[in-house]
């Protein structure tokens, strides 16, 4: 029977401190008074005679009656004899009633061995997916959590139960964090120690090596999808939306001659559906060589949307081999690019063919805030600088003849001119535009932009247009730089030399090492603007006023005494 039985026995009189009792399985019988806590008091009177027949309530006629002790369920039972046993032996008083696995037993049983194989066995797979991230890693840092929210149940137990490590939670618990960590830890370690980025298995295992190949092009083709699916997403509301570009077009013209035939014929398969016979009219519009911007960035779109990415980009840079003088070719392969490279190229056909002004607009949308979330000060004025060219082009009629379509021509055009307003903002841009000026009297320069890291400047306008760098430009030194701004001092200013002019020419270069273009500022106009704030602000003397502090009477002497 149970502890609780028992001494449900003893509080009523049933069980005596003289009867004897044995734990089941071991040798030796003692009284019932040695037991710990079973009898408040101790007992020696006899039971009553009124209770004999109750007694056979707690006990089985002819045998001892078996109990189990206070604690888990899993303890070793105990036996109470009744008067007819053998009472050859006592039970062991002294073994404690709550006895179990110490910590280190228990790492070594139950949470210890699973966590010793999870972290084995984890720690593997991790290691091998390391290309992916550091999954050891974040394994590590899972146990670490978890041991310590143990631990905190762990002292929140009463100090009775605290050396049952058999429990499964907190104990148990803690064991198998502090194990899993580790082994966790014992992966990262040694990921970080091996000589190649791939872990330590890949690095001894060629067969792994060849796993985690496999590993990074599934996860290259992932990507891919997943760009895919976005400009999918993209063209079918394109499409949805050329529904009634459609019905503008009409139909399908029969036996096209022309580029712009073909061109026609391939914007209405496209609309339709019919994608096959869309990039066979595509196919024989690009044999004409034809140097016009529309067909071919929506030959690339097709391609992108319905073949990849991948396929687009090497389908226009075999054009681009083809017809490398052709600009409209090497516009639509440099857009197929990343930015860096997209940069360059374009950059290097605005300077082979500067007369290209859709070159420029592409590279105003590279230097957008859709084309780059952390841009800079660099970046909005090269943005604004590439819309002013491209609208200067405009103007002077050189944009529609590198449309096929003139309405798409139009459009870029109302497009740029609504970009560049907004980019000047109100005022002359006072909130988006990067703002360069004169501070202390035309002694420091100051750029309104947190990114720059260096700022120079000259006095001498011939060599203004100098690359960065070059002889006579000065950088600044003691920059500052806040949240909102970047300043330095100018040095040596020629303020009272005769013949100067009065203009510094001033640039700076952002965080990627970008110089933005250069900025004339005045000086003589700097030092008017100080000293007629300097006048409104304190008064025709231009200088604060210091009131007059008066003279402090001085203490007689103190005689000195022998």
């Amino acid at each position: 029977m149970r502890s609780s039985q028992l001494k449900a026995l003893a509080d009523r009189g049933q069980l005596t401190p003289e009867d004897l009792v044995r734990r089941d399985g071991l040798d030796g019988w003692r009284p019932a008074s040695k037991v710990e806590g079973l009898f408040e008091t101790p007992k020696s009177s006899p039971l009553p005679a009124d209770r004999t027949k109750g007694e056979s309530a707690g006990r089985t006629a002819g045998g001892p009656v078996v109990f189990e002790q206070v604690g888990p369920a899993d303890r070793s039972p105990e036996r109470v004899p009744d008067d007819g046993d053998d009472p050859a032996g006592t039970v062991d008083a002294e073994a404690p009633a709550d006895a179990g696995p110490g910590p280190v037993a228990a790492a070594f049983s139950g949470g210890g061995r699973l966590a010793t194989g999870l972290s084995v066995v984890g720690g593997f797979v991790g290691d091998v997916l390391t290309p992916l991230g550091p999954i050891n890693g974040y394994l590590a840092a899972a146990a670490a959590c978890g041991m310590v929210v143990s631990a905190f149940a762990y002292w929140r137990l009463r100090p009775t139960d605290r050396s049952r490590w058999e429990r499964l939670f907190p104990q148990q618990a803690i064991v198998f964090c502090t194990v899993s960590l580790a082994g966790f830890g014992f992966w990262l370690v040694a990921e970080q120690l091996a000589d190649d980025d791939r872990g330590v298995v890949a690095d001894h295992v060629a067969a792994v090596a060849a796993v985690q190949n496999s590993l990074l092009d599934l996860q290259g083709k992932v990507d891919d999808v997943k760009s895919d699916t976005v400009a999918i997403l993209g063209e079918t509301r394109r499409i949805g939306a050329g529904i009634e570009e459609l019905g503008d077009l009409g139909g399908l013209l029969k036996d096209p001659s022309t580029p712009a035939e073909y061109y026609h014929n391939a914007r209405v398969h496209a609309l339709e559906g019919s994608f096959g016979e869309a990039f066979d009219d595509y196919a024989r519009y690009v044999e004409f060589n034809q140097a016009f911007v529309d067909p071919l960035a929506d030959y690339a779109d097709l391609l992108r949307v319905q073949r990849g990415h991948v396929a687009a980009r090497r389908e226009l840079a075999g054009l681009a081999t083809r017809f490398p003088e052709n600009p409209a070719v090497r516009l639509a392969a440099a857009e197929l690019e990343e930015r860096a490279e997209r940069v360059s190229r374009l950059e290097r056909l605005r300077t082979d063919v500067p007369d290209f002004a859709p070159a420029s607009l592409a590279l105003a949308d590279a230097y957008s805030a859709a084309g780059q979330a952390d841009r800079s000060g660099v970046d909005a004025d090269r943005e604004r600088e590439y819309l002013a060219q491209f609208l200067e082009a405009a103007d002077a009629g050189e944009v529609h003849r590198w449309y096929l379509d003139k309405q798409r021509a139009i459009a870029a055009v109302k497009d740029a001119r609504g970009r560049a307003t907004a980019a000047a903002g109100p005022g002359g841009g006072l909130v988006t535009k990067t703002r360069v000026f004169l501070g202390d009297r035309g002694r420091e320069v100051w750029v309104m932009d947190p990114a720059v890291v260096a700022i120079e400047y000259t006095f001498d306008p011939n060599i203004a247009d100098d690359p960065p760098g070059a002889d006579g430009w000065r950088e600044t030194a003691d920059l500052v730089r806040t949240i909102v701004l970047a300043r330095g001092p100018l040095e040596d200013v020629p303020a009272d030399e005769p013949g100067w002019d009065g203009m510094i020419y001033v640039r700076f270069r952002d965080e990627r090492g970008q110089w933005g273009p250069v900025y004339p500022l005045d000086f003589y106009e700097a030092r008017r603007a100080h000293e007629e704030h300097m006048r409104k602000t304190f008064g025709p003397s231009g200088a604060p006023h210091v009131p007059e502090v008066p003279e402090i009477p001085k203490m007689p002497s103190i005689p000195s005494f022998p």
